[in-house]
């Protein structure tokens, strides 16, 4: 999968965003360029260029209206961000009782306190 506007240029993380796409030229060939200059090389013949393009096109306009609202999609981002963090929280609190359930009282290692706190 590959991002049709890259992350660095305001393009969002949503499947609309995103094309199928090879390892090679996603990660190796395209990397930051914009999806349609890379199609234009890639393209063998300016109809196949365009039948791809139109399809690309399609599928970006199938994206519902809030994922065009930068704004939104930020602050979405933002909220799924801080929600990943608190579960993450969560998880290494749960970390320690499963480590005070394993060690006698009181012998909870220090290092596991402090990676739960992190």
């Amino acid at each position: 999968m590959d991002h049709l506007v890259p992350t660095s240029e305001g393009g969002s993380n949503n499947i609309h965003n995103h094309a199928l796409s090879c390892a090679r030229c996603n990660g190796d060939e395209k990397r930051e360029k914009l999806w349609d200059t890379f199609l234009a090389t890639k393209s063998q013949d300016v109809s196949t260029h365009k039948k791809c393009k139109e399809k690309i096109e399609r599928w970006l306009s199938l994206a519902p209206s809030f994922l065009k609202n930068q704004e939104i999609v930020t602050e979405t981002e933002e909220i799924i961000k801080e929600a990943i963090g608190n579960f993450e929280k969560s998880v290494n609190k749960m970390r320690v009782l499963r480590e005070k359930s394993t060690y006698p009282k009181g012998q909870v290692t220090q290092n596991v306190i402090n990676f739960a706190i992190q």
